[in-house]
């Protein structure tokens, strides 16, 4: 899996972009860069999983994780996951039922952004 991140300081958040496929160690990734931007400050994390070959269990957790720190730390996780599978396993796994998402970053009123 890659992961890209753009902080963009006009929105005031962190945009992680993830591409390919996700394994139970490359979900750790994830959690690390978002630990990352908490140590850094930023509260509001934007995930873009529409370039995901899928969702892994692991991944979905790590999403949860991730909701909950930052929604503790008085901010937010939302997830951009497109219409295909990422979209379908979140719905699976309910995470979908519990973290911010939209099917794409212009239907969340986010822009396009560089990562």
């Amino acid at each position: 899996m890659q992961v890209g991140t753009t902080a963009d300081e006009e929105l005031g958040l962190v945009m992680i972009a993830l591409r390919g496929a996700v394994t139970t160690r490359s979900a750790g990734a994830v959690h690390r860069v978002v630990d990352a931007a908490l140590a850094g400050g930023w509260t509001r994390v934007l995930i873009d999983l529409r370039h995901l070959d899928d969702v892994d269990p692991a991944l979905a957790l790590v999403l949860l994780e991730c909701d909950e720190q930052l929604t503790e730390a008085g901010g937010w996780l939302w997830l951009v996951h497109g219409a295909g599978a990422p979209g379908s396993s979140l719905r699976f796994m309910g995470v979908h039922d519990r973290v911010r998402s939209a099917p794409s970053r212009q239907a969340a009123g986010w822009p396009a952004g560089r990562c």
